[in-house]
């Protein structure tokens, strides 16, 4: 019996793109996720920005200010008490390095 063309394929409804999938090893079905793909881009280059940032700082005046962004969630729930800091620090790198993952993974879209 012919499988229906339709078998294989994902629509979402929201964009109306199509999605294909792919058998891999174990049968799983792998998805093609090119939205998590930019988005590590994009990451990527700001990290990448905001090291080189701190490493040039000491040598270009413009780069010494830097902007902190704080964020200090805490839970206690009696037995366990979690508490965790986060800061990112955000200098004129970190939005070139932004812009440059940006673009890059505009470009790498087919």
């Amino acid at each position: 019996m012919q499988q229906p063309r339709w078998r294989g394929r994902i629509f979402l409804l929201a964009t109306g793109r199509e999605l294909t999938r792919s058998r891999g090893a174990g049968g799983c079905a792998r998805v093609k996720r090119s939205f998590w793909r930019s988005a590590g881009i994009l990451l990527l280059g700001a990290v990448l920005g905001t090291i080189a940032g701190q490493l040039l700082a000491p040598r270009l005046p413009v780069l010494t200010k830097t902007v902190h962004v704080s964020w200090h969630p805490q839970v206690d729930v009696g037995v366990v008490s979690l508490s965790i800091a986060l800061v990112l620090r955000v200098n004129w790198l970190t939005l070139v390095g932004a812009v440059a993952g940006w673009l890059a993974a505009r470009k790498r879209k087919p």
